[in-house]
């Protein structure tokens, strides 16, 4: 994908986050392409501007075991997780 259009894009979305944090932790998944380019960076870069987290698509799974045990653990102190 060409970085040039996508960074628009993610000001707006980093925006939206910002505007939104009061009512909800925003995270931005992606896909790294080509992490050695500038472009790549000044992304990640914006993203991160504003957001609760920004992750590679690889670490989702282990983000929201982590997010469910922990919600767990406020919610049912008695199970017990490892």
């Amino acid at each position: 994908k060409q970085m040039r259009y996508i960074i628009p894009s993610a000001k707006a979305w980093s925006y939206t986050a910002k505007e939104l944090q009061k009512e909800m932790k925003t995270i931005f998944v992606y896909d790294v392409e080509d992490d050695a380019s500038d472009s790549y960076h000044a992304l990640i870069g914006i993203l991160k501007e504003n957001a609760y987290r920004v992750m590679k698509n690889s670490e989702v799974m282990d983000c929201v075991i982590r997010i469910q045990r922990e919600t767990d653990q406020k919610y049912q102190p008695e199970l017990l997780l490892s």
